[in-house]
C-alpha cells in the first residue's frame, strides 16, 4: 500500500500529538501494515484460510524455544531473523517501548538476562497482532483494523480509546479519534469522522453490528 503524502502527514501529526517522538515512522509502518491486512480481509473475507496463522505459529514456536532452552545469543539472533518479516516491527516496537531506547534486532546481545526476558515479553505481546478472536465477534477487515489502532493507542498512551460524543463536548475530537481517522484514510481515502466513529463503535461492541 502506498499512502498519499497528505495521508501520511496527517497520520504523522496525530502520532506526534500522542508524544511518540522519533518513533513515528515505525508506528506508521505498523499502521500501514494493518491497513493492508484490512484490505486483504475485506476483499476475500477469509474463512478456511488464515494468511496470518503461519505468523502466529512461528511466534509461538519461537517463544517456546526462548522459554524452554538456553539458546546462545547468536542462535537467538538467527531464529529471530528467520521469523516472518511482518512480525519483526511489532517485536522491535515493543522492545523499544519497554527498554526506552533504539533497538537493532541484528546486533543486540541476547545473552543478557534482562534483554532476553524483555524479548520474551515482546514476542508474547506481538502475538496479539496476529491472533484471530474466536466466535461471531471475530475482527475482520476495517473492524479488525480499528481494534489494531485502538491497541496501538493504548500501548502509546496507557489509556483506553475515547470517543468525543461520550464526553459530551460538541465539536471536540479526541486524540484517539484523530489517530483512527488518519489511519482509516489509508483504506478509505475520503473517510469522514462520523463513519470512523461508527466502525469503531461496532468493532468494540459499543453498537450492535
Amino acid at each position: 500500500m502506498a499512502p498519499s503524502q497528505q495521508t501520511t502527514s496527517d497520520l504523522r501529526s496525530a502520532l506526534q500529538r500522542l508524544g511518540v517522538g522519533a518513533r513515528s515512522e515505525l508506528y506508521i509502518s505498523i499502521i500501514d501494515s494493518e491497513a493492508e491486512r484490512a484490505d486483504i480481509e475485506d476483499y476475500g473475507r477469509r474463512t478456511e484460510n488464515n494468511a496470518y496463522g503461519p505468523i502466529l505459529d512461528a511466534l509461538n514456536a519461537f517463544l517456546r524455544s526462548l522459554r524452554r532452552s538456553r539458546l546462545a545469543s547468536d542462535r537467538i539472533g538467527t531464529k529471530l531473523s528467520a521469523l516472518p518479516q511482518p512480525a519483526l516491527p511489532f517485536i522491535r516496537l515493543e522492545l523499544m517501548r519497554r527498554l526506552d531506547r533504539e533497538i537493532d534486532l541484528e546486533k543486540e546481545d541476547w545473552s543478557k538476562p534482562e534483554l532476553r526476558q524483555t524479548l520474551e515479553h515482546a514476542v508474547s505481546h506481538a502475538r496479539l497482532w496476529f491472533r484471530k478472536n474466536p466466535g461471531p465477534r471475530e475482527a475482520a477487515g476495517r473492524a479488525g483494523f480499528s481494534r489494531s489502532v485502538a491497541l496501538l493507542y493504548e500501548q502509546i498512551t496507557g489509556k483506553e480509546p475515547g470517543l468525543s460524543n461520550q464526553l459530551g463536548r460538541k465539536g471536540y475530537t479526541t486524540p484517539f479519534e484523530e489517530l483512527w481517522l488518519a489511519s482509516l484514510r489509508l483504506v478509505i481515502t475520503d473517510a469522514k469522522l462520523d463513519g470512523a466513529r461508527e466502525i469503531y463503535r461496532t468493532a468494540s461492541g459499543r453498537r450492535k453490528a
